[in-house]
């Protein structure tokens, strides 16, 4: 189960990244909604914050068609390879220095709400 929140979480950033095609106008500024849902989390565990993402997922359905195949592709690594570079990056720094996996994924969707939303 730890790999599996871990592979949402590392898809999920993959396709933000990529300002992938299955997100719709709509979607990319109800990426503020999922800020929001990680901000309250009482939790850091990859597994509630795989959660919350599928939970956003639930209403944006293409996004959670499109976080689903890429998860169960045999090209999933070579999809996420920039996010995995990105978690192990904040890994390699000290413990005072390292920003959590959920301060991590917050950065970057808002680093993302501040471009154009992709066109769908």
């Amino acid at each position: 189960m730890m790999q599996e929140s871990i592979n949402t979480i590392l898809a999920f950033v993959a396709l933000i990244k990529q300002r992938d095609s299955v997100f719709s106008a709509k979607d990319w500024q109800d990426l503020s909604d999922l800020d929001q849902s990680l901000e309250k989390l009482n939790k850091e565990e990859n597994f509630a914050i795989a959660n919350t993402i599928l939970d956003w997922c639930d209403e944006h359905p293409a996004a959670r068609n499109k976080l689903k195949a890429v998860c169960n592709s045999d090209l999933f690594e070579a999809l996420v390879i920039d996010s995995q570079q990105l978690i192990e990056q904040e890994m390699s720094k000290s413990k005072e220095q390292r920003m959590t996996n959920k301060r991590l994924v917050r950065q970057i969707i808002q680093e993302a709400m501040k471009q154009p939303p992709p066109n769908a």
